[in-house]
Parts: structure tokens; sequence; C-alpha cells
């Protein structure tokens, strides 16, 4: 059966408007299934390593989220680099970036170009020009703007 955390992890993908939504739920279902996608205490953890330590468990991974009030699924920076693969990319200039990593919206200015074309409201792996990804956010074409939804600059705002 599966848990009710991951049934709020599944509607948080599927607000990502991705194209590829579905592989990225097959991945975390394989995941969920393989016991690496496992819900410690509020944080839902992609499993890295499982060992035990003088009678207790120990885990180490990459923190995907939290589960909040009301079963609401909030997520972590580290997200972006386990469902990067699955998103399409924005290559923003390096002022952009900086802007984005503050918590700012990304201007269509400031983007040198995308791997594809995006969808209207689609979301968008935000990388600079090297590649490097810092952010996920939202292709608004009517407005000429990508919406900041999580960026790495959230480590140095709420203290992760």
């Amino acid at each position: 059966m599966t848990p009710s955390w991951f049934k709020s992890l599944k509607r948080w993908v599927e607000n990502l408007n991705s194209e590829y939504e579905d592989e990225i739920m097959k991945f975390m279902k394989w995941c969920l299934d393989s016991e690496i996608l496992i819900k410690k205490e509020n944080l839902i953890l992609l499993l890295t390593l499982r060992s035990s330590f003088l009678n207790r468990s120990v885990f180490s991974g990459v923190p995907l989220g939290e589960i909040g009030s009301r079963e609401r699924f909030i997520p972590h920076p580290e997200i972006s680099s386990v469902i990067g693969p699955f998103l399409k990319k924005a290559y923003s200039s390096e002022k952009g970036a900086v802007l984005f990593t503050y918590g700012r919206d990304l201007f269509i200015e400031s983007v040198l170009g995308y791997s594809e074309m995006p969808r209207d409201e689609e979301c968008l792996l935000i990388c600079d020009a090297y590649g490097r990804d810092f952010g996920i956010g939202r292709y608004k074409r009517g407005e000429r703007i990508i919406v900041n939804l999580l960026d790495r600059g959230l480590y140095l705002r709420k203290g992760y």
C-alpha cells in the first residue's frame, strides 16, 4: 500500500506540469519499492547509505523535502539534483543566476538558452552557463519570466 506522504509527493510532481512527470513518478515509485525512498520523522530522504552503529540504524541520503501540515509536501533545495535530469533546462546569465538564488524571478532577458523550448506553465531546471543547477522555476510565457519555485539560496535564507 502506498503511504500518504508518497501521495503528497506525487501531487507536488504533478504540479510541475512537466511532460516527463510519468518518468519522475516511475523513478520515485521504484525508489519507494526498493526501500531507498523513506520518511524519517517529517523528512523524506533518498538513501545513499543505510547501516547499523551500536545496534541503531544510521541513515544518510539526499533530503527531498518535508511533510508539513495537512500532509503537504514541502520540497527541499536538493530535490532539483534528483529530478533535474527529467526536466527541461533554462540556462541563465551570471547576473540572473545570482538574483534567482536570492529568491527573485528570472526575467527572460537573463536566459541564455533552453535545452528544449518549454511550454507555458512548465517547470524548468534553472542552470548557469556551465550546466550547474541552482533551482526550479515555472515558465510564464505571457509574463516573460520564470517564476522562482525553489533555489539553493534557501540554504542560507531558511538555515537548512
